[in-house]
């Protein structure tokens, strides 16, 4: 992959990105992107610890994700650590998914979508190896025009991952 940066307009873009899951290394990978740009708030991050990310763009990411059926997946949970976490607010403005699909157990989805007031809270608790999530974001899932109109939406869940399960405890879905 390539790294590079930009101080002055305060960008971040990263190129040809492999994520490895747990699946054989001889398999495809549980992600690849092509790019990833992302505008950053550097003085908001070192003067208040606050990550403010603006239109954080992925272009064409594939994923490959494989349920097994006893339901675990190919998606690693995080290992153990005895350090004490970073504690960073974040907040996101207007992400976008670009030529994007997934394999869902060898099913392929295209997707393309665009995300407005995107919240997250992620807490991880090591002693039980479950990460909480709590999400929300107004979005839009664009599909092929020429077939369908876009779908406008908004999404609310809290979500646990534990030990390479996904736990759904609420999901609001509404369009």
């Amino acid at each position: 992959g390539r790294f590079a940066w930009n101080f002055w307009q305060q960008r971040v873009r990263l190129e040809n990105l492999t994520l490895r899951g747990l699946e054989p290394a001889d398999r495809t990978p549980l992600a690849h992107i092509a790019r990833i740009d992302i505008g950053l708030n550097f003085r908001t991050l070192l003067q208040r610890r606050r990550l403010d990310l603006h239109e954080p763009t992925i272009t064409q990411p594939e994923f490959h994700i494989v349920v097994y059926p006893d339901g675990t997946t190919n998606i690693p949970s995080p290992e153990k650590s005895e350090s004490s976490p970073i504690e960073l607010e974040t907040s996101i403005q207007n992400f976008n998914v670009l030529l994007g699909s997934a394999i869902l157990n060898e099913r392929r989805i295209n997707v393309d979508l665009s995300l407005t007031n995107l919240a997250a809270l992620l807490d991880y608790h090591p002693d039980r190896e479950v990460l909480e999530t709590h999400v929300s974001w107004d979005g839009v899932l664009d599909r092929s025009p020429d077939v369908r109109l876009p779908i406008p939406y908004m999404l609310s869940a809290d979500v646990d991952y534990t030990r390479e399960t996904l736990v759904v405890h609420r999901m609001t879905l509404s369009s």
